[in-house]
C-alpha cells in the first residue's frame, strides 16, 4: 500500500531546463550588480555635495582650505621622483652587479684583466647611477621649495 497518493504516479519524464537557471542566475547578478553600481554613484554624488559644502564653509568662517590640487600634484610628482631617484640609485648598481656576477659564473672566467675591466665597468655605471639619483632628489628638491621660504625662515624665496 502506498504511503502517499502521489507514488502511484509514473516518474515524469520532462526534467528542469538547465538553461532557465542559468537565465535566473545571470539576471539576479546583473541586477544586483546594477543596484550596488546604483549605490556606488549615489555615494559618490553624496560624498561631492557634502565636500563642496565643507568647503564653503570653511571659506564662509576665513580659514584656509586644505591643501590645493597644485599641492596635490606636487606631492604626487615629489613621491613619484623620490621612487625614481631610489631605483636609478639602487636597482641600477644591483642589476649591473648581478649581471657581472651570473656572467663570470656562467663562463668561468679566470683572466684578471678581463674581470677587472668588468668590474671597473660595473664600478663607473654603479657611481653614475646614484650620481644621477642624487642630482635628481636634490633637483626636485629644489622645485618643490620654489616661491617658499627656506626651512630656516631667513632666506629669501627661492
Amino acid at each position: 500500500m502506498p504511503l502517499f497518493a502521489f507514488q502511484d504516479f509514473p516518474a515524469a519524464d520532462a526534467e528542469f531546463p538547465p538553461w532557465i537557471l542559468v537565465i535566473a542566475i545571470v539576471t539576479i547578478g546583473l541586477l544586483f550588480a546594477g543596484f550596488a553600481l546604483w549605490l556606488i554613484v549615489k555615494q559618490a554624488a553624496k560624498s561631492r555635495e557634502m565636500s563642496h559644502l565643507e568647503r564653503m564653509k570653511v571659506i564662509e568662517s576665513g580659514q584656509p582650505i586644505g591643501p590645493s590640487e597644485a599641492e596635490k600634484c606636487q606631492a604626487k610628482y615629489l613621491h613619484n621622483v623620490f621612487w625614481i631617484c631610489f631605483w636609478v640609485g639602487a636597482g641600477v648598481p644591483i642589476a649591473a652587479t648581478s649581471a657581472v656576477t651570473s656572467v663570470m659564473i656562467q663562463t668561468k672566467l679566470q683572466d684578471f684583466f678581463i674581470l677587472r675591466a668588468i668590474w671597473i665597468c660595473v664600478a663607473v655605471i654603479s657611481t653614475a647611477s646614484v650620481i644621477c639619483a642624487t642630482a635628481l632628489m636634490v633637483a626636485s628638491g629644489h622645485w618643490a621649495t620654489k616661491g617658499q621660504k627656506k626651512s630656516s625662515g631667513n632666506g629669501s624665496a627661492v
